[in-house]
């Protein structure tokens, strides 16, 4: 019953992945076979996107965020992915691997304790940026 369960959950998410870019399309009033063209796909490929049949590959998320002047991390969360450019930090850096992993490991931290504590180190970043840019 779990795998159904799963199946119909991935199933949902693509579908209205799929929804979210046939209207980000339809608002730039561009043909499927165009945006076909534009990103060296078929439009049948992407009309399988659109209704929620295929997982578009990740080049062609970041593609489509970027054609849509989108966040990256959005489209791929709307597709239940880790965003590439995440994934491409997580594999060069060793330190946010380590200070990842310790946080997940440590048993004195429950589930919400962790999501305060990734929340706070985000506020963290966020105030560094803003001295380093004024």
């Amino acid at each position: 019953m779990k795998n159904i369960d799963k199946k119909v959950k991935e199933f949902t998410q693509r579908l209205e992945a799929g929804a979210f870019l046939r209207k980000l399309r339809n608002k730039r009033d561009i043909s499927l076979e165009k945006l076909g063209q534009e990103f060296g796909v078929s439009h049948n490929y992407l009309g399988e996107v659109e209704r929620g049949n295929k997982t578009p590959s990740d080049r062609l998320i970041r593609q489509l965020a970027d054609y849509h002047n989108i966040d990256e991390a959005e489209l791929f969360s709307k597709f239940g992915k880790v965003p590439l450019v995440a994934r491409e930090v997580l594999k060069d850096n060793i330190t946010v691997q380590k200070m990842i992993i310790d946080i997940e490991k440590n048993n004195k931290l429950d589930d919400d304790k962790k999501h305060k504590l990734y929340d706070e180190i985000f506020a963290f970043y966020k105030d560094i940026i803003e001295k380093y840019t004024d």
